[in-house]
């Protein structure tokens, strides 16, 4: 008899309750308890907890903490985490062998992660946020495309990612594509706008695209709740049903202005109606911890994370068995063989210990809950998790853990530092008694886990007390088409503190016809002054003219000028007491005899 394990995780092909043989399922959905240590900055959760639970107990008790998980406060602690933190599509390599131990005992035990024990990570007590929509009137393509190149680089609390979906364009009986610029920041408005101006320009970012607010807020923005809506929501664990399907890709090299332009008329086909691609930039911390390091290997090398989904809301009974809602593909219930559940639903506990900046979060519990813990306890600490709070900590976790300060702290697993978990002998063990191995692999292996997580322990994370956010829209009438290509370019470079996301649509244009839009939503650890700094991207390198340069040489340079564009040369001469001054005087030899030239590109 086979086992699988319930407590949460976007699980969208099923492979964690989809078996041609018997098999049983063991629910963690009571395993929720959630115990956060503040003066440790760490917590114990347990597996039925969900990511949104986790983050509210942890703004309990901190304003200054926070745990990188995913965006989704209903998913499940265990399955987030099991499968390394992916706030998404959850393909789980494990599978074969998870079910190949378990028929072969020989092979060695399978055990089941009840609890783990998280990292807590510090947050300002204000972040900001943004969501900027940007259509192909809007110039969303060429956005877009400077985003690949800078998005991943950006400074680390910065998290900048894309939506991009078909929108009605302002031409009557037109498209366009819509791209939606998501970011948070951790830090201020005043911080963020100079970031931004210096990092990415293109976008066009101001300061009333900007709001600040509380990271725990910041979670409840980003999980897609109302303006205002309190953080008790991240306590709820019944998520809105839709239907949808969604898979996952990993893009190494920016997307050319002709490969955007060919996605547009994709989106633009009636076959993809209701279809939306959502671009999570990589870099910062993502780049630094090895691909070995834990089971999920996606780490430097990957601009972004792409996101290939599609919703519908026709009725019907195939739909409506077949698709539901986080989970994907919902056959809980569909199977030619008996199952049984194991419902962490109830395992939702949250402990913040401000002191250590930990947390103990139960897998039952939702990101929501666990972001709204952190923010009752600090205002300057948070989790990098997903931005829906009814996600399942331990599903989420389980999955690696994404969300939109991952490139600042890394995935939700990262920040993971000890569990509890029960393995197939019913026996509870934590770290040093599961061994490291074992805990390297529960922190993003995959829904099929090696046994079922009870909680886990969290480090929280330092959150400016305001941070910036923005959402910005172009269109392919705005060169929506080379700003989305320039965004694969530098999405992944921005500063860490900066996570630029995008959304690529079709909307309404002018004249009834439909364009493109791309929409960039950031969030920038930081005031708005400390963005626009960053966003400003400027690179400079300077050099010695000891000849004159030739009319031929000087009309080569106004050609290269001209095709460039946004590039300088700047000349002063020397002369005068530089002459005078031995090149050996100092340690600066360009003295007597030089014309000093320096190219600068914006």
């Amino acid at each position: 008899m086979q086992i699988r394990v319930r407590s949460g995780g976007h699980d969208y092909e099923g492979l964690s309750f989809v078996s041609d043989v018997p098999f049983v399922i063991l629910d963690l959905i009571n395993l929720r308890s959630i115990s956060v240590d503040v003066a440790n900055r760490s917590a114990w959760v347990q597996s039925g907890a969900t990511v949104g639970e986790l983050y509210y107990r942890i703004a309990e008790k901190s304003r200054t903490l926070g745990f990188p998980a995913g965006l989704c406060p209903t998913i499940g602690i265990g399955g987030h985490f099991s499968g390394g933190g992916v706030d998404f599509l959850i393909d789980n390599p494990w599978e074969k062998n998870f079910f190949g131990l378990f028929e072969e005992e020989e092979e060695g035990p399978l055990e089941s992660l009840l609890h783990g024990k998280i990292k807590l990570v510090p947050v300002p007590s204000n972040v900001t946020v943004f969501t900027v929509n940007r259509n192909l009137e809007q110039n969303a393509t060429k956005i877009l495309h400077r985003w690949q190149y800078v998005a991943d680089k950006f400074n680390e609390d910065l998290f900048i990612r894309v939506g991009l979906t078909a929108a009605d364009s302002s031409q009557k009986g037109k498209k366009t594509i819509q791209a939606t610029f998501q970011s948070l920041y951790l830090g201020g408005i005043d911080q963020l706008l100079p970031l931004m101006q210096n990092s990415f320009p293109e976008l066009g970012l101001v300061r009333k695209d900007c709001t600040s607010m509380s990271w725990i807020e910041s979670v409840v923005y980003f999980a897609g709740f109302p303006s205002g809506q309190s953080a008790n929501v991240l306590l709820n664990r019944t998520s809105e049903v839709s239907t949808f399907k969604a898979k996952s890709d990993y893009v190494k090299n920016p997307i050319p202005e002709v490969g955007l332009q060919g996605i547009w008329q994709i989106l633009y086909e009636k076959e993809a109606v209701g279809g939306v691609l959502i671009l999570s930039p990589y870099g910062g911390r993502m780049n630094e911890i090895p691909e070995s390091s834990i089971p999920f290997p996606h780490r430097a090398g990957n601009i972004y994370k792409i996101q290939y989904g599609v919703s519908w809301s026709e009725q019907g009974t195939v739909a409506s068995e077949r698709y539901g809602t986080h989970m994907g593909i919902v056959e809980l219930s569909v199977t030619e063989v008996p199952f049984f559940i194991l419902d962490m639903f109830n395992l939702r506990s949250i402990n913040i210990d401000l002191e250590s900046e930990t947390a103990w979060v139960q897998a039952g519990a939702t990101l929501g809950e666990v972001y709204y813990r952190i923010f009752e306890k600090s205002k300057i600490h948070g989790f990098p998790a997903g931005v829906c709070p009814t996600v399942g900590v331990g599903g989420h976790f389980s999955g690696g853990g994404y969300g939109n300060m991952m490139r600042k702290y890394g995935l939700s697993v990262d920040n993971i530092i000890d569990a509890q978990l029960v393995d197939v002998h019913g026996r509870l063990l934590n770290r040093k008694s599961m061994g490291e191995d074992l805990f390297w692999a529960i922190r993003g292996g995959g829904g099929a886990s090696f046994g079922v997580v009870v909680s886990y322990q969290i480090k929280l994370v330092h959150v400016p007390e305001i941070v910036t956010v923005f959402k910005v829209p172009k269109t392919l009438e705005q060169n929506a088409t080379d700003i989305v290509y320039k965004w694969e370019h530098v999405a992944d470079k921005l500063d860490e503190n900066l996570f630029i996301g995008l959304i690529l649509d079709v909307v309404n244009g002018t004249e009834g016809k439909k364009t493109g839009r791309a929409t960039f939503i950031a969030l920038f650890l930081g005031d708005s002054e400390q963005l626009l700094f960053v966003l400003t991207y400027l690179k400079r390198k300077s050099d010695y003219v000891k000849e004159p340069i030739s009319k031929d040489g000087l009309e080569l340079t106004w050609k290269r000028l001209i095709e460039l564009e946004h590039v300088i040369l700047r000349c002063n001469p020397y002369g005068g007491r530089m002459g005078e001054i031995p090149e050996e005087a100092t340690p600066f030899p360009h003295r007597a005899g030089n014309l000093a030239i320096q190219y600068a590109a914006n």
